[in-house]
């Protein structure tokens, strides 16, 4: 599976075992066939240039766009879940039993990791750091939808075998951080009484984050026994309307976009001090302001910055961080979070090339 499209492996040929230390142009050739399109929107799929592997001089990340993200159309082997009724009826209702979690072995700790200025000026003086190692689950989330077709199918309804997929509701999405079962049920009332097959099948991730370039907003139905009731209509666009049934809570996937345990939390305090913030009130109110940013430049090139040059989106929060004592990113906050900060004073003396902050009360 590339994207939104199906593939089928139909002919191999090794060619030797490829060394790009020796030059040895070896590998596998392998030919793949598309067998099923669900996506008359999102139907493409993204191809790497030998180069960008293969080339010494290219260093990845360096330069905008230039950087292969591991959500860049990846290939996928996956399975299908089939589901028939053996005799007409009226609804369908589908158990599902999953284990999803991820688990790292011996990786770096990279909570307490200093952020590379303090490093380079721990060098300087002779410091050194060594990191730690730590083995942990993590969150894994698994994406799925729904597709049907009658048991009397005809073969040339659509473009899939007779398979429809059912639009207008949620995708699915199971969401787990331990090797525990999670039980989870989901409840289909069909057009009319008839007899129905029902099919499992895998969401690829870089639909969700648009090939690795953003996303992820569009909230999915995170399965769970525990949750509230969800309950829907989704259509096939031949079969008819379906009436969707089940448990589980809105969720929107960005929020699971990154491990904690695999990155280290942006330092509170700017690392540079020639960056000034000045800040005016916009609401004359004795208890509560609005903070509004006015102008913020670097006075001089010093650290990662240079003159004139305006503060970074990730300094600016940084600094937000540490005045309400909330970090958006290690504490992997939804889209849209707000925090509030009330009755308190704050201020502060700057001596000269330093973060100036004015604000009697922000928010």
């Amino acid at each position: 599976m590339i994207g939104s499209l199906t593939w089928k492996v139909i002919k191999r040929r090794i060619e030797g075992r490829f060394d790009p230390d020796t030059g040895a142009d070896g590998g596998q050739t392998i030919t793949l066939k598309c067998i099923e399109r669900w996506s008359a929107a999102q139907n493409r799929i993204g191809i790497v240039d030998e180069k960008a592997i293969t080339k010494r001089s290219h260093v990845p990340y360096t330069k905008n766009d230039d950087a292969i993200s591991e959500a860049f159309y990846p290939i996928l082997r996956y399975e299908l879940g089939t589901i028939k009724n053996t005799r007409a009826c009226d609804v369908t209702e589908i158990g599902i039993k999953s284990q999803v979690w991820a688990k790292f072995n011996g990786i770096t700790n990279f909570a307490p990791l200093p952020t590379p200025v303090k490093i380079a000026d721990g060098n300087k003086e002779d410091i050194s750091y060594t990191e730690g190692k730590i083995s942990a689950y993590a969150h894994r989330i698994s994406f799925f939808t729904i597709d049907v077709r009658p048991s009397n199918y005809d073969a040339n309804v659509g473009r899939n075998n007779g398979w429809e997929g059912m639009g207008g509701g949620y995708l699915f999405a199971v969401v787990g951080d331990s090797p525990v079962d999670i039980y989870s049920s989901i409840q289909i009332k069909h057009p009319s009484r008839g007899q129905y097959e029902y099919r499992l099948r895998p969401f690829e991730s870089s639909r969700i984050t648009k090939g690795g370039q953003g996303g992820g907003e569009r909230p999915v139905l995170s399965l769970d026994a525990r949750g509230d009731q969800q309950s829907y209509q989704a259509q096939a666009p031949t079969y008819g309307t379906f009436q969707i049934t089940t448990k589980g809570q809105l969720i929107q996937p960005r929020q699971f976009f990154v491990h904690k345990e695999m990155a280290a939390p942006p330092d509170k305090q700017s690392d540079d001090e020639t960056i000034v913030v000045s800040y005016q009130p916009v609401e004359q109110d004795t208890s509560r302001y609005e903070i509004q940013l006015l102008s913020c430049k670097a006075l001089q090139t010093r650290g990662s910055y240079v003159e004139g040059e305006s503060i970074r989106f990730v300094t600016l929060s940084n600094i937000f961080s540490r005045l309400t004592g909330v970090d958006p990113y290690r504490d992997n906050k939804p889209v849209g979070f707000k925090t509030t900060k009330e009755n308190f004073q704050y201020a502060r003396e700057c001596r000269p090339k330093s973060v100036h902050e004015r604000s009697p009360v922000g928010r």
